[in-house]
């Protein structure tokens, strides 16, 4: 296996150090927890803020139909 090409290996590195994959060897990283931990609040909080923005938009429609 060739491995990775130079800016994926790069940006292996990183994820690598900031503890956000770890290396499993023959060429495969997997996710750690703490990555995963990531993922779920940023779904969680656009969930949630997409709800607030859906909230705010009925409002405003609410007010130009009885208007």
């Amino acid at each position: 296996g060739e491995g990775f090409p130079n800016d994926l290996e790069q940006l292996k590195n990183f994820l690598i150090k900031n503890e956000l994959v770890s290396d499993i060897g023959n060429n495969e990283i997997e996710l750690t927890e703490k990555a995963m931990i990531i993922v779920q609040r940023y779904y969680m909080e656009y969930d949630y803020n997409r709800e607030i923005l859906d909230f705010m938009y009925n409002l405003d429609n609410k007010e130009e139909s009885e208007s």
